[in-house]
């Protein structure tokens, strides 16, 4: 993945006038955005990659669009439907879609099962 391919934004729920997202670039490129709000009862991941309809050839057509449903299926350390299922147990969702410049794939958790969504998103975009 080229650097500063893919942008992670970690942004917690928060209430309207909350102060404005930290932005962090990794060593590896990867760009962070933090809000943390303590108090926020959930939290939401979304990663972004810059891998959308625009940058498809045309004998690849949709591409991006069944990578992103594809993203959820299994990874090499969780199986088939294991992560979707291990976020609606944590009380969560998944979402998913795809636009003409980037994909974006979220996850939002209760507050407290905020390492376990980390965990997760790590291993899907792997």
């Amino acid at each position: 993945m080229k650097k500063a391919a893919l942008l992670l934004a970690l942004l917690l729920l928060a209430p309207a006038g909350a102060s404005a997202a930290e932005r962090v670039v990794l060593e590896n490129g990867l760009t962070v955005l933090l809000q943390p709000q303590p108090t926020a009862p959930a939290v939401a991941l979304h990663a972004c990659v810059r891998a959308g309809r625009r940058h498809e050839p045309s004998s690849l057509a949709g591409a991006a669009h069944l990578v992103e449903h594809m993203l959820f299926r299994a990874t090499a350390r969780r199986a088939t439907g294991e992560a979707e299922r291990e976020i609606w147990r944590a009380g969560g969702r998944l979402t998913a879609f795809t636009r003409e410049d980037y994909a974006e794939y979220g996850i939002l958790v209760p507050s407290r099962r905020l390492a376990r969504a980390l965990d997760i998103m790590a291993d899907l975009l792997a």
